[in-house]
């Protein structure tokens, strides 16, 4: 796995959503590297992490992330977004970490999981056109053209084989099966209008984690820190220094 490092201080690893890579999570980093070390990492098959392969499964993201966390020797605080936070929560029912982030997590199963593959089927006939509307539905249009085309251009780089792949395998991904084992301080983070993960999932984390605090944004879709950037990050930041008092 790849990773672009900034910052030092006491470590945060940064996990993309789906079809993104590290550079996006470092617009997120931005916020935070003058305090804390930022490892945004490539899952693998995404970004600089991709060498050609496009056989990577879901369990191969969970499994490179734990080893690049465990790799680091230390706990680290996970933040996660999407499909990003779905796989820190993977991480954190395994490995020992200091603090969770998850912003508009998603689940699959019988209640979440028919419209991934509804969204998996239909990326299949025009992938660029498709990048373009999921960003449309990701940001809501509340975002500058120009960082709407650099998502767009990050999200065109995934092999659109993987991308399907990927989707279907969320759908399978039910959060109960798991979110139990976690031990760690979350902080969920969801918009109420996130048109991809419907914000009952937050309700479900915030019942089934041992110790977390959910925060909601009206009138925010699936990408908070883009949407509404000023008091996700106040939020996150407020969780961070709470785990290091």
């Amino acid at each position: 796995m790849r990773a672009l490092i900034t910052g030092s201080g006491s470590k945060i690893v940064l996990v993309h959503g789906w079809a993104a890579s590290a550079h996006l999570m470092c617009t997120l980093a931005a916020e935070f590297d003058r305090s804390f070390e930022c490892h945004c990492i490539d899952l693998p098959g995404h970004g600089a992490s991709v060498e050609g392969r496009v056989d990577v499964d879901l369990d191969e993201m969970v499994a490179g992330t734990a080893a690049y966390v465990r790799g680091l020797n230390e706990p680290v605080v996970l933040l996660g977004w999407a499909m990003g936070a779905l796989i820190s929560l993977a991480v954190a029912a395994q490995v020992q970490v200091r603090g969770l982030v998850c912003i508009g997590t998603p689940s699959g199963g019988a209640e979440f999981g028919p419209a991934f593959e509804k969204m998996a089927g239909r990326l299949v006939r025009d992938w660029p056109r498709y990048v373009r509307s999921s960003v449309d539905a990701i940001t809501g249009g509340k975002v500058s053209p120009e960082m709407h085309e650099f998502i767009c251009s990050i999200m065109r780089q995934t092999p659109p084989s993987l991308a399907r792949r990927t989707l279907l395998e969320v759908a399978q991904a039910d959060l109960a099966s798991f979110v139990e084992k976690v031990e760690a301080p979350t902080l969920v983070l969801h918009g109420e209008q996130d048109k991809i993960s419907p914000v009952a999932i937050a309700g479900t984390l915030g019942s089934k984690l041992r110790n977390a605090k959910v925060k909601l944004y009206p009138e925010v879709g699936h990408a908070p820190f883009l949407e509404h950037r000023d008091e996700t990050v106040a939020d996150i930041r407020s969780f961070l220094e709470s785990l290091h008092a």
